[in-house]
C-alpha cells in the first residue's frame, strides 16, 4: 500500500462495525432493565416483608388483649360466683326489702302523686320492674 493512501472502509465493514456497537448498546440496556427488575423485586419483598412484620405484630397484640379479656373475664366470673353464694340471713333481708319497694310502689302508685309521677321515666322504670 502506497504511504499517502489511507484505510477506507467498506460497506461490510461499515455493517460489521455498526452490528457490533448495536449488539454493546443491547448489552447495555439489558443490564440496565435486569437492575431495575432487581431494584422492583428487591422493593417488592421488603414491602412483603414489612407487611408480614406489621401482621405478626397485630396478631400477637391482639392475642395478649384476648389472653388479658379472657383473664378478666375469668375473675368477674368467679367474683360473681362469690356473689351468688350469699348467706341465707342476707338473701332474707334482701327479700324482705324487695317486698318493702313493691309494697310502697303499690302505695304510691295508687295514691294522688301516682299519675304525676308516672311521668317520670325513673319512676316508670321502677314500676316496669317491680310491679
Amino acid at each position: 500500500m502506497p504511504e499517502d493512501d489511507f484505510y477506507t472502509p467498506t460497506d461490510a465493514d461499515a455493517l460489521r462495525m455498526e452490528n457490533e456497537l448495536l449488539a454493546f448498546e443491547v448489552e447495555f440496556l439489558r443490564a440496565r432493565y435486569a437492575d431495575r427488575e432487581r431494584a422492583i423485586a428487591e422493593v417488592r419483598r421488603e414491602a412483603e416483608e414489612s407487611v408480614e412484620r406489621k401482621v405478626r405484630r397485630r396478631v400477637r397484640n391482639a392475642t395478649a388483649d384476648l389472653r388479658r379479656q379472657l383473664a378478666e373475664t375469668r375473675k368477674r366470673l368467679e367474683e360473681a360466683r362469690e356473689a351468688a353464694t350469699i348467706d341465707p340471713g342476707r338473701k332474707a333481708h334482701l327479700e324482705r326489702a324487695e317486698k318493702d319497694i313493691v309494697l310502697l310502689l303499690n302505695m304510691i302508685s295508687s295514691g294522688p302523686a301516682g299519675p304525676l309521677l308516672r311521668l317520670k321515666p325513673a319512676f316508670r322504670e321502677l314500676e316496669r320492674r317491680y310491679l
